[in-house]
Order: structure tokens, then sequence, then C-alpha cells
């Protein structure tokens, strides 16, 4: 594997990062085409025509990857990680690493909160974003579901969830103090994350294809 090189590639323009939630599957994600987009975890197999950059954090995802070493190669973004190589497997070409610490330290490593969402944003401030709009950052289940594909068909449970909440808001207390003149924006108006500034995802995205 080789190591995330955190240059701010994208310093001063708009990040989009599209978490797992059942809320994605209503947006038009063509609009986003032509800008930065990070995805999380399964996001590089289910809508690699629109992700530069996928991250993830669970070790247990290592084990998902050797199942789909095609859709690895295939994939032209970056796939980058800040979690350890799981028991008995000594490296993973196509992957790279950055390191992991309770708190981020931009350039340095990312924070870990047990919640690979809050990896995207980090990603997003650490590449050097001024806004990052969030898709799919619901934070509930929908009709059964608890994610826009079908990698994940189940329901989270109300206590996870909870959990999630939680995450987010330390990881917002953090990044409010170090990394203030970042703008934070959840375009799901009905999200449980309830931190962040809230706008429509259908109007912005509308108004990126025409052109506003």
């Amino acid at each position: 594997m080789n190591e995330f090189n955190p240059k701010e590639t994208l310093k001063g323009q708009d990040v989009y990062v599209i978490g797992g939630g059942t809320s994605v599957a209503l947006r038009d994600l063509t609009a986003l085409r032509g800008k930065p987009v990070i995805g999380l975890n399964q996001a590089f197999a289910v809508i690699p025509e629109v992700i530069d950059y996928c991250i993830f954090g669970d070790t247990a995802f290592f084990h998902f990857l050797m199942k789909q070493k095609k859709l690895v190669e295939s994939f032209k973004g970056q796939l980058i990680t800040n979690g350890p190589l799981p028991i008995g497997v000594a490296s993973y070409e196509g992957v790279q690493t950055f390191g992991r610490a309770p708190f981020m330290d931009k350039g340095k490593n990312f924070g870990w909160y047990g919640n690979t969402g809050i990896l995207g944003i980090e990603l997003a401030i650490t590449l050097g974003a001024k806004r990052i709009y969030l898709l799919g950052y619901d934070n509930y289940n929908k009709d059964g579901k608890s994610h826009y594909h079908n990698y994940h068909k189940s329901e989270v449970s109300e206590r996870a969830l909870n959990m999630f909440q939680d995450q987010f808001t330390r990881a917002n207390k953090v990044w409010s103090i170090d990394y203030p003149e970042v703008e934070i924006i959840n375009l799901n108006p009905n999200s449980r994350l309830d931190m962040f500034k809230k706008k429509s995802g259908r109007r912005h995205l509308k108004g990126l294809k025409n052109g506003c």
C-alpha cells in the first residue's frame, strides 16, 4: 500500500461528500460530474462515475475489497483508509494509507471516532475544501433500509443511530474550533444530523446543472 499525500489539492473549492443514506437514491448525481467528490465505503463500486476519492475506516472493509478486486482495479479515483490491515494480510495494492489518531491533525492524520462518515469530511478538510456539501448524511432508516445501495440491506438500530449522532457532534465541536474557516452544509433537510447547516439537495443539484 502507498502512503496518502495530504496536499491541499482542492484548496478553496467546494467539495461534495456522499454518505450511505437512502436519500442519495433521490438525487441526480450527474450534476456532480466535474466537481470534486468523495465517497464512502462501497461508493467506488456503486457510483464510480462521480467519485474521485473513496475512503473507509473499518478494517473489516478490506475483506470486501478482496472479493471485489476487479472493481478496485477499474476504479480511476483514489482509495484511502486510516484503518490497519486485517491480521494475516501483509499489504493491499490500490489502497493509500494515512495516520489514525483520536483527533484529526491536518496534514498528519485523520481522527477516528468509529465512523467513516466523519472520515469523509476530514478528507475534504485535509484536501483544503472551503465548503463541504454532504449528500446521504441522513442518519435514519427509510422503508426498511439504511443505505441507498444493496450492500447494506437491513436497517441500522436506533442505538447505533444515536451513537453516530454523538460521534458527529463530538467531531464537529473539534472542527468548529480547529477549522472555523470550513463551512459544512448538509443537503438533506430531513437529516437527523442537526449540528450542520441544512439546504435542499434537490434545489442545489438542479442549480449546478443549470450553471447557477
